[in-house]
């Protein structure tokens, strides 16, 4: 007990001095913490999103989930000796001070950026409203934003990546790929950024290495699964919803068998309600039937998915443009939108609730309990969120003053595009700008657009714009060339 009291002095002490000589991030940090703890006592112990419930029950039966990758739930299967859900979003809140102060240090050690500058980028990742938000809640964004954004800010925190770092870089590109698919774009960037910076063979090799190895051991494990390799399935599932909104079978004249998923006549929904509604044309597939959300991921409808998508795309290539730039000008916005919730106490919308009730009594996966005694089950007890006045309405406000617009955030990328391509000491704000957009771009692209996914942006954007330095001057480049002036003889 007295080793235990001693380290957490010693600890104290050093958290002390660390504030002393960074007051300006001590201050955000002080301040990020206080809304966290006041966000734990008005809402606890967690929000809950549909999705939760998936990553619960596949965390109490561990497998590679055919709708995404089961990395957060086995997390939570990790964590599970842990006190419930309390501990979870514990961690979860430390991510997004952890990651300011992540921030904060490679503005400093590396692109020279005052105490004052590196606390002003920072401060968007430890005290965003979303980014508190997404914490409180059991989903994956928050770990998918710290591991993906460590990954970018190893490979800069020197000008060349040693060998050891890259190992590092390389785990940790496969730990966000393994938590949120979209992760699996970090590779190529992270290869071409070590390309254009002339970084060692060895270097490269080792990302490669680490990043190759854990992808593909899970993708064994998906392949003794389901018969085939893979990180999940259903990508042609994912592609379908996204042209359902505009999909017309009378111009795209598909095979008969991809004909059975056409969306039927009249107004059309959102790519979410075609993916998971009750009334999805992936419930009409023959021999097929849905009765989970996986079922909608089974080899044959994927199959007919991806080819009425594809012809979808090369049948209605304006549309299709005109649907991914709708979606990408919501992304930059400046308020954030949010979809509408399904249930009052399931909150879809991304916002702290304003009631409480019973979890949910379906059953979200095959041989599972009903969602809410499988939350009960890992909670060791009741895990509806429970709201206690006034600290509810303290997040409220806050949440509605105290986020980074998307037209900021589109700002911030602007910026650090233009100055990375215009001088080349600001080179290095290209590849955190760069890996920022491919990120929040994909999903519109590729399936919906969510406001969960411009989480990942935050930190990148502050990054890239923190980076950018105004020119060094002649005399901090060469040595002076000026004659010295001889010493003055004493009197």
């Amino acid at each position: 007990m007295r080793g235990w009291l001693l380290a957490a002095w010693g600890l104290a002490r050093r958290a002390a001095g660390g504030a002393r000589r960074h007051p300006a991030m001590a201050g955000v940090l002080g301040f990020g913490v206080a809304v966290r703890v006041v966000a734990s006592l008005g809402f606890w112990p967690a929000v809950w999103f549909d999705d939760a419930f998936e990553y619960v029950g596949v965390a109490l039966r561990p497998e590679p989930y055919l709708v995404r990758p089961s990395g957060y739930s086995l997390l939570l299967w990790a964590l599970g000796p842990l006190p419930g859900f309390a501990a979870v979003i514990l961690l979860q809140h430390l991510t997004g001070p952890a990651l300011g102060v992540a921030v904060y240090a490679l503005l400093r050690r590396r692109f020279g950026a005052s105490q004052g500058k590196a606390a002003l980028f920072a401060a968007p990742v430890v005290l965003d409203a979303y980014q508190i938000f997404f914490e409180h809640t059991v989903l994956s964004d928050t770990v998918f934003t710290l591991t993906a954004t460590l990954a970018v800010i190893v490979v800069l925190w020197e000008p060349r990546l040693s060998a050891r770092r890259a190992l590092v870089a390389g785990g940790l590109v496969a730990a966000a790929a393994l938590t949120r698919s979209i992760g699996l774009a970090l590779g190529p960037l992270v290869i071409l950024a070590l390309v254009l910076r002339r970084d060692s063979f060895r270097a490269g090799a080792a990302l490669v290495v680490a990043a190759v190895v854990p992808l593909a051991a899970y993708a064994g494990w998906f392949a003794s699964v389901h018969g085939r390799a893979g990180l999940t399935g259903g990508n042609g599932v994912w592609l379908w919803a996204r042209v359902a909104p505009f999909a017309d079978c009378r111009v795209i004249s598909p095979p008969a068998d991809e004909a059975v998923l056409c969306p039927g006549p009249g107004r059309r929904t959102s790519s979410p309600h075609y993916m998971w509604g009750p009334d999805s044309p992936l419930t009409r597939v023959p021999g097929h039937p849905v009765a989970y959300p996986a079922d909608r991921m089974a080899p044959e409808i994927d199959r007919r998915a991806r080819g009425l998508a594809l012809h979808a795309i090369a049948a209605q290539p304006g549309d299709y443009a005109l649907t991914v730039f709708h979606d990408l000008r919501r992304t930059f916005a400046w308020q954030v939108w949010n979809p509408e919730p399904r249930r009052p106490h399931v909150y879809n919308k991304y916002s702290w609730p304003p009631v409480e009730g019973p979890l949910p009594g379906t059953v979200r996966l095959r041989g599972g309990l009903p969602a809410r005694e499988e939350a009960a089950v890992y909670g060791d007890g009741p895990a509806n969120t429970r709201l206690t006045p006034p600290f509810t309405e303290v997040m409220q406000v806050y949440e509605r003053f105290v986020f980074l617009p998307g037209t900021v955030l589109g700002v911030l990328l602007v910026a650090a595009l233009a100055g990375g391509l215009r001088r080349r000491h600001n080179r290095a704000a290209l590849f955190p700008a760069l890996t920022a957009l491919a990120l929040i771009t994909a999903p519109p692209v590729i399936t919906t657009y969510d406001p969960r996914y411009q989480l990942v942006a935050v930190p990148l954007a502050c990054i890239a714009a923190g980076a950018l330095r105004r020119a060094p001057t002649p005399a901090a480049t060469r040595p002076s060339q000026t004659t010295p002036t001889p010493p003055v003889p004493a009197p």
